[in-house]
């Protein structure tokens, strides 16, 4: 889907994720966030890819979606593209947060997780910002010690 613009498996991938939403809110413990926060993309490689794969994941859960208080500031190289080590510096001061509400619990949401670089230095920011609890939910994750 995101770097062969196959739109037509976001249905199969609502359905999955609407199933693992329901099972969750089954357990006790379940606390729904206030928003779903998707990692952005900076706005050259958006208008190349035409969409945000994070976006369009996420987007049918039935909770609120907030694209606007998370911005990428820097053109970064891709994640998968780079080693461990060069995805920390990478990500490094990629982001501005400047947040329109003050959320309780935000999820950051993503496609997949390697090394967790990226959400680190998002969640960094939300802390900052004030929020009291960031939870991280990604569709997949890959082994770091194997090429992306």
């Amino acid at each position: 889907m995101k770097f062969n613009k196959q739109l037509t498996y976001k249905a199969a991938l609502h359905q999955l994720i609407k199933a693992q939403l329901k099972d969750a809110q089954a357990e006790q413990n379940w606390q729904t966030p206030d928003v779903l926060m998707p990692v952005p993309l900076h706005w050259q490689r958006r208008v190349v890819r035409g969409f945000n794969q994070s976006e369009e994941i996420w987007q049918r859960t039935g909770i609120a979606v907030d694209t606007q208080s998370f911005t990428r500031v820097k053109r970064t190289k891709p994640q998968s593209e780079l080693n461990k080590r060069a995805r920390k510096t990478n990500i490094k001061g990629a982001f501005s947060c400047k947040l329109t509400h003050q959320y309780q619990h935000v999820a950051i949401v993503d496609d997949i997780i390697t090394t967790g670089y990226t959400v680190n230095e998002i969640a960094r920011l939300l802390k900052s910002a004030g929020v009291k609890q960031v939870s991280v939910w990604v569709f997949a994750i890959s082994d770091p010690a194997k090429p992306s």
